[in-house]
Formats: structure tokens, sequence, C-alpha cells
């Protein structure tokens, strides 16, 4: 397959900021298509209960930002310290927003297309 550049947007349903983000994002998305792939994560302190799932998907429906099927929508349900049930062989804890370093909502972070990370900033 044809490797691409990537923008990966973390991002949290109750943030405006994050929403005012995710708004130019999927604009952006849609006005560059086939220049790069798209992810959105939504990341959660709490788990993504079904309630949580469902509120999250109308969110993502009420907005838009999912009709033109080019942006990725992903959810981080990892918490800081938090067991994952993931076997990784050692009694460790993995947490995606960790191993990025994301720190704080709403962040972008772009993969070139040999897959490694060249830009990560925070709004």
């Amino acid at each position: 397959s044809i490797h691409c550049p990537t923008i990966i947007f973390f991002w949290t349903p109750w943030c405006l900021s994050s929403q005012k983000m995710m708004d130019h994002y999927i604009r952006f998305a849609k006005d560059n298509p086939k220049e790069m792939t798209y992810i959105a994560v939504a990341c959660s302190s709490s788990g993504l209960a079904a309630e949580s799932r469902k509120s999250l998907a109308h969110v993502i429906t009420a907005n838009s930002w999912r009709e033109d099927l080019i942006v990725w929508h992903a959810t981080s349900d990892c918490t800081s310290g938090q067991k994952t049930g993931l076997d990784t062989g050692r009694d460790r804890h993995i947490d995606l927003t960790d191993v990025l370093g994301i720190a704080g909502v709403p962040t972008l972070l772009f993969i070139n297309a040999e897959g490694h990370m060249v830009w990560h900033g925070r709004y």
C-alpha cells in the first residue's frame, strides 16, 4: 500500500477548544482528502461505558464530523496508571497518551510517510 503522512488529533468531547479544533480538523481533512491519513482520538478519563460511547457517537454525528468518512475515529479509554488488560508479558500499564507524550487536549501529532513523529503540538 502507499504510505502517506498521518495527522492524529487527540480531543475530548466536553472540551470546547477540542470541539472548535475538531471543526477545523474536519474541514482541513475534507479539503485535502488524498494528501494524508486523518485520525481523531477521543480521550476519556473515565473509560468508555456504553452510555459514554453512545454520547460520543452522538457528538460526532450531530456535528457532521463523520459524514465523508475521511477521518478515522478512535478512542483512548486508558487512563494513566490503570491496567489495560493487555498481556504484555510483564505487569505494566500501557497508556497511549503516556507513550506519545500527550499532556492535554487538543493535541495534534504529525507522522511522516516513513512512520516517524515529526511534530507534536498542543493548542
